[in-house]
């Protein structure tokens, strides 16, 4: 049976007033206030307390720190951040096991936290037991680590690790310490080897070079000596005692020239270096320039020597003082020899 024209504008009536109201309650209700979004509220605390935290690290204050972090950490056990960060004041109390934890719950939370990485890197190492997982720690965080500085470091670190896991000697550096080994224990021979299969590795490695020349001048092989001591200046003129061990195998060889220009050299160096002023005194008296002697021999006093070449310069300057040579105008005596020099 066909609906009335009338039952069909009735239908219709109904049906627009429904969405008519449909619409009004959708505005009114896009209109309402927003309630408070009491989520936000924990958010501010964990965040004043972390600056808190840091402001007490930076301080110094690793104890409180701890506590102001631990309590971040309750309102948000999800930040990766502040368990990395009470790691580090706790690695400032050594309590390492619990830095460690820290860093670890760190990683947990986020795979890419470079810092964490490097930290628990860092107690590995030092511990000395784990120095392949500190290796495998570092590697990862040198391609996650952004800062160009810390990646130089980083390199660097896992390249010296990479060593320390190789056998002693097959590095360079693994060869001079058993060479410094063997030479303590007086077997000179075996560290000789060392030494050299040190160069060998690392013909740029001037530790060994010296090492090796202090050796063969104590065993009396002047010559060979002076080979390595030239290659010691010529990769680190700068290395405290290669001048002036030089310029003493020089004057042994009898080569006083060439010994005078290395004491003059080492003091101009490094002018730190009370050796280097007492050597250059020496050549100076030997050439009667007795003023400038006794100069050196101050300035190295003055350098607060140990009490074995202490004595040899207060010998050195009574000496010159007695021997009725020095020639000096004025005043010059008191000056170069006030009483704590004399």
């Amino acid at each position: 049976m066909k609906a009335s024209a009338k039952e069909f504008m009735a239908s219709a009536c109904r049906a627009a007033l429904v969405s008519v109201v449909l619409l009004i309650q959708a505005h009114a209700l896009s209109n309402l206030p927003e309630s408070p979004d009491h989520t936000t509220e924990p958010v501010n605390q964990s965040f004043t307390l972390v600056a808190a935290a840091e402001q007490a690290y930076s301080e110094n204050r690793f104890h409180e720190a701890v506590k102001l972090y631990s309590k971040a950490i309750t309102i948000d056990p999800a930040d990766s951040s502040v368990f990395m960060a009470r790691g580090m004041a706790y690695e400032m109390l050594n309590q390492l096991e619990k830095a460690s934890e820290d860093y670890k719950r760190a990683l947990e939370i986020d795979r890419t936290n470079f810092r964490a990485l490097e930290n628990l890197a860092g107690i590995f190492e030092r511990g000395g037991k784990y120095i392949a997982e500190a290796a495998a720690l570092y590697r990862i965080a040198l391609e996650l680590d952004p800062r160009p500085a810390w990646k130089e470091n980083l390199a660097f670190w896992i390249a010296v690790l990479e060593q320390r896991l190789e056998p002693e000697d097959q590095s360079a550096v693994g060869c001079w310490n058993l060479g410094n080994r063997k030479a303590q224990k007086g077997d000179s021979e075996k560290a000789e080897y060392y030494y050299s299969r040190a160069i060998e590795l690392d013909p740029l490695m001037f530790q060994a070079y010296y090492s090796r020349a202090l050796l063969r001048f104590k065993g009396g092989d002047l010559a060979a000596s002076l080979h390595d001591f030239d290659a010691v200046v010529r990769l680190c003129p700068s290395l405290r005692g290669c001048l002036v061990s030089r310029g003493l195998t020089h004057e042994l060889l009898g080569s006083e020239a060439k010994a005078f220009a290395d004491f003059q050299y080492a003091v101009k160096a490094d002018p730190r270096d009370p050796n280097a002023h007492y050597h250059l005194g020496r050549m100076l008296e030997k050439e009667n320039e007795y003023g400038r002697a006794l100069q050196s021999y101050v300035d190295s006093l003055r350098l607060k020597p140990n009490p074995d070449l202490r004595n040899l310069l207060q010998a050195r300057v009574n000496a010159v003082l007695g021997s009725g040579k020095l020639v000096l105008k004025g005043n010059s005596i008191p000056r170069l020899l006030d009483k704590d020099l004399r």
